[in-house]
């Protein structure tokens, strides 16, 4: 090879690595600037202040976060400029076109994850959970949507349809000199610069990955700011799916760890059922393995022998210190005070499952296990010769099989489908759809003047 040879393939590989590096070195401190204005701008995260809690103290502190902060997003980064501009080179863009292309891959999708945590964060509060909300929602996007407080969603939508819209110009330039490359058969898809970077990219996120779990289990403080930025969300995530061996949902290496990662009974939140000899949440350990078994009680199948008229009320997302409560003067539940005045009240009641559909489900069912299928309170009572009217402010068919109270063989069946031109929800999915009060308390009394 002559000396002018050598000197070319040199300067390509210079080149590619400066592109690599400096492309990657100039998103990762765009992104950890801006999670760090965001962060002291939501919480005071670097100087504390009136309600700030877990912030950094000392310049120490602020210092490593710094340094964690930076190292993560150019580990995550880094992955999305090689393949950027592997793609680039593919499509022999020239290197102005492919470092935008790099740029856009890297910063597009965390500006719109910055801007959505940001609103969310103003309409709710910083204690809101996004992944929770998505769990409520049923993980479905319309529901989580429909569930979305007026005008975070439009905002959001907006920005990713901006974000979109760029992406998708450059994407079709990229895919047009791709396909033109490729039918005049001058791509060699196999690049040495690329895979040694992509080696490079995949050692800086061991490193990162190890430096998350350190770091956001040594400190709260540093936890409090680390959870909060797009790529370690998305770091902490990819942790979570590989350290998962036995597939129940949580990793070796989270921050609420697996207490038995090989075997898939065994993880936090787990159904705890006494005296099986498993301890299915890690937590306390179980009863004694000769302690018998749980087995549901079997449902008397004699006749009752009083049937009295029952009403039955379940009222959903209401605060239990606002019952018997007063405010200027006034009860706040006037009728339910009555009621409990002239009867009985339990005031240690507490529910065992965070999620409406289950929690349903469990109360009209009797089984805390939360078992698909099997009867219901309505069953009960139509065995006994009653007649079972149910009325429903939303729609019961949220949650499917698993939420399922059974109001499908109930005699007289009402919920919000029935009246979806009545509803004042703006969405008409079924987990926001909802009529009013007054449109519910029509069919009642319509039930009951029909009645004895």
């Amino acid at each position: 090879m002559s000396l002018l040879a050598k000197a070319r393939q040199l300067r390509q590989v210079n080149g590619w690595w400066a592109y690599w590096f400096f492309t990657t070195l100039a998103c990762a401190a765009c992104a950890t600037f801006v999670d760090v204005v965001l962060l002291q701008r939501k919480l005071n995260y670097f100087t504390g202040g009136f309600l700030a809690r877990d912030y950094l103290a000392g310049w120490g502190a602020r210092i490593v976060f710094l340094a964690s902060s930076f190292l993560v997003d150019f580990a995550v980064l880094s992955v999305v400029v090689t393949g950027a501009l592997w793609v680039a080179l593919l499509a022999r863009l020239r290197p102005r076109l492919a470092l935008l292309v790099a740029s856009v891959a890297c910063l597009a999708p965390l500006a719109v994850v910055e801007f959505a945590n940001y609103r969310l964060a103003e309409y709710l509060g910083d204690s809101f959970d996004l992944r929770l909300m998505f769990e409520l929602s049923g993980r479905n996007l319309s529901e989580f949507f429909a569930v979305s407080p007026t005008g975070v969603a439009p905002d959001v939508l907006w920005v990713g349809v901006g974000g979109a819209a760029l992406a998708g110009w450059l994407g079709l330039t990229v895919v047009r000199e791709l396909s033109r490359h490729i039918w005049a058969r001058t791509v060699g898809f196999v690049n040495p610069h690329a895979l040694r970077a992509l080696i490079a990219s995949c050692s800086l996120l061991t490193v990162a990955s190890v430096t998350v779990v350190v770091m956001r289990s040594a400190s709260d403080a540093m936890d409090n700011g680390l959870r909060r930025k797009p790529t370690v969300m998305a770091l902490s995530q990819l942790i979570s799916v590989v350290s998962d061996v036995d597939r129940d949902g949580y990793g070796i290496l989270g921050r609420i760890s697996d207490p038995a990662p090989f075997d898939s009974r065994i993880h936090p939140y787990a159904l705890d059922i006494p005296g099986n000899g498993v301890d299915e949440d890690g937590l306390a350990g179980d009863l004694p393995v000769d302690f018998p078994s749980y087995v549901e009680p079997a449902v008397p199948s004699g006749p009752w022998q009083h049937k009295p008229n029952i009403m039955f009320v379940l009222l959903e997302s209401v605060r239990d210190d606002m019952v018997g409560s007063m405010v200027d003067g006034h009860p706040v539940t006037p009728e339910l005070d009555k009621l409990a005045g002239s009867g009985a009240r339990a005031t240690a009641a507490y529910s065992h499952n965070g999620f409406t559909v289950q929690s349903r489900r469990h109360l009209f069912s009797g089984d805390l296990a939360g078992r698909e299928g099997g009867p219901t309170l309505i069953d009960d009572f139509k065995k006994q010769g009653y007649e079972v009217a149910y009325f429903s402010g939303q729609d019961d068919s949220f949650g499917g099989e698993e939420g399922d109270t059974g109001i499908s063989r109930a005699d007289v069946a009402y919920d919000a489908r029935s009246d979806r031109d009545r509803r004042y929800s703006s969405s008409a999915t079924p987990g926001s759809l909802a009529v009013p009060l007054a449109v519910v308390l029509e069919h009642v009394d319509q039930f009951l003047k029909s009645r004895h």
